[in-house]
């Protein structure tokens, strides 16, 4: 009937909200949390490097090519994980609007 559709209606503007709500809070954590780990690992190695030019080594430690690459793989699978957490949390709060909203179909 017509409360069922008017139900169901507003029950798929809230899975819509609740879903962008999630991916937004994970995309914007996966990249900040990215940002910081691949900083560390940066200035990690070129902490390194710089001990090894002190120390009179005429080979940097580790490569550079080698930092940004661990760097950049690191903060891509940040992102990945806060998506995946993401994905999780947005299927909960789409499930509970559901049973709240229009019940066990």
């Amino acid at each position: 009937g017509p409360i069922k559709a008017f139900k169901a209606f507003i029950a798929n503007i809230k899975k819509g909200v609740a879903t962008f709500n999630e991916y937004s809070k994970g995309f914007f954590k996966g990249i900040k949390n990215g940002a910081i780990f691949a900083s560390l690992i940066y200035t990690g190695g070129s902490v390194i490097n710089k001990i090894a030019a002190i120390t009179k080594k005429k080979n940097p430690a580790i490569s550079n090519k080698a930092i940004v690459i661990t760097a950049a793989v690191s903060a891509i699978a940040s992102l990945g994980v806060s998506l995946w957490k993401s994905s999780l949390n947005a299927s909960e709060k789409r499930s509970d609007i559901e049973h709240r909203w229009t019940g066990h179909v």
